[in-house]
């Protein structure tokens, strides 16, 4: 049973089945979360991650590592990031119909609040050296760095037999990390095809703590951390992360023609150990145990069209396998009414990311101006609940598809140097990157 007030008695955990896993676990923070791995480099983001079938710049030992015979000459390439991440959490209201008027139960419907988080970092640095017919990189990619806060009030929701209950009050956090080292290599196996193949080791960071709090009265009290009284805990759980291992790339590029090309990639998700701790009211320990956190597969292709010199024009499809989260990997901390765990009933599907691209580039002399527009379409990824329990069903409901709009500008001074700018833009998170190039 999910942690929660029922009238006149409070219902304590007092003991859990399973480790947890950051948005593999049915604690309430996790409700929220909805991230995605993206591929690196300032100009695939402006044209909407499109970049398979293209997979002309460093970042192709990561997104395409077949691309990397594009390049001619020896170059040195960053890129920073800056990610704005926004979560809505069930805050209060009455969540699954209409409030019943006594004492705070006075709102209809679920009242959500949204929490802002920001993120800035060296996003990607490579270093690639090509000869006659192959390549080699190396690179460090941070895959992920996510960070999410909550504090939410407790909403009030109706129980199958017409009764009335409370989700505890909580506050709680998650930081999330992950630093990929790799190294790529690609081979011209004939005229216009090529062969890429890399690994990386994958160093994995996760901090999560959430707090729950308890109330004298369900029906009157606001949480303590909002009336700046002293709180009285219910219950508290923690994970923490820190492991590392190794994954793999592959990919192919066919460039069938100058103006035309094709390139296709599979990518293996790494997994991660973490421990997860969580003590009772009295503080004393009831959960310490190992728990796995798994990066989704995936595998996708793509095309590059460049009608005129100046035009080029990608489009990329991406098949990532959410499934791989749950139920397989997903942890009922709480399980059905008797307490038994039901992961069976925890779903996310496997997703279809669609992106597209145009750049059109301005030739100034011996340096070129390009401008950059993209879209795609990511879907999706949010666990959902499909069992009996009324209280996960209000918490584990499916999201949305988000769509992302972006563009970004890129300046290419001779051969040796390029900047470039890109921006990604959707409902849920707001990406920017700045890049630089330097060729030898």
């Amino acid at each position: 049973m999910k942690a929660r007030l029922l009238p006149g008695v409070l219902v304590l955990l007092s003991c859990f089945a399973a480790p947890r896993v950051l948005a593999q676990t049915n604690t309430e923070i996790n409700a929220g979360l909805q991230f995605n791995f993206s591929n690196p480099g300032a100009r695939s983001l402006a044209l909407g991650g499109a970049f398979m079938g293209l997979a002309d710049d460093a970042t192709a030992a990561y997104t395409n590592p077949a691309g990397l015979v594009n390049l001619s000459r020896p170059e040195i390439s960053l890129e920073g990031r800056y990610f704005e991440y926004k979560n809505e959490f069930l805050d209060k209201g009455h969540a699954n119909g209409a409030a019943t008027g006594n004492g705070l139960d006075t709102i209809d419907g679920p009242v959500f609040k949204e929490d802002k988080d920001h993120v800035t970092n060296l996003n990607f640095a490579s270093f690639v050296y090509p000869g006659s017919g192959w390549a080699i990189a190396g690179y460090r990619q941070e895959l992920a760095n996510f960070e999410a806060h909550s504090e939410t009030q407790g909403a009030f929701f109706t129980n199958p037999d017409g009764s009335t209950s409370r989700f505890f009050p909580v506050q709680a956090s998650v930081r999330l990390k992950i630093v990929n080292y790799g190294i790529s290599g690609a081979v011209r196996l004939a005229e216009g095809l090529s062969l890429g193949v890399g690994g990386f080791w994958s160093k994995y960071t996760q901090t999560t703590d959430l707090t729950r709090y308890n109330l004298g009265d369900i029906n009157n009290d606001l949480p303590c951390f909002v009336t700046n009284t002293a709180c009285s805990v219910a219950d508290n759980e923690r994970v923490d992360g820190d492991d590392s291992t190794f994954s793999f790339n592959a990919g192919l590029l066919w460039k069938i023609s100058r103006a035309f090309s094709i390139g296709a990639v599979y990518r293996k998700g790494p997994q991660f150990d973490f421990t997860t701790t969580a003590t009772d009211s009295t503080g004393a320990q009831v959960v310490n145990q190992k728990g796995h956190f798994r990066v989704p597969d995936i595998y996708g292709a793509g095309l590059a069209a460049r009608p005129t010199d100046y035009l080029t024009i990608t489009f990329d499809y991406d098949r990532v396998k959410y499934s791989q989260f749950a139920p397989d990997h997903f942890v009922d901390i709480f399980g059905d009414a008797q307490g038994n765990p039901e992961p069976q009933n925890y779903k996310i599907d496997d997703g279809n990311e669609y992106r597209a691209g145009v750049q059109w580039a301005i030739p100034m002399g011996q340096n070129v101006l390009a401008l950059r527009v993209g879209w795609w379409s990511d879907p999706d990824h949010k666990v959902r609940y499909t069992g009996a329990q009324i209280d996960e069903q209000i918490l584990f409901q499916p999201g949305k598809t988000e769509n992302h709009y972006c563009g970004g500008v890129g300046f290419s001074a001779g051969q040796h140097f390029q900047f470039d700018l890109g921006i990604d833009s959707s409902s849920l998170v707001t990406t920017g990157a700045a890049s630089a190039v330097f060729r030898f």
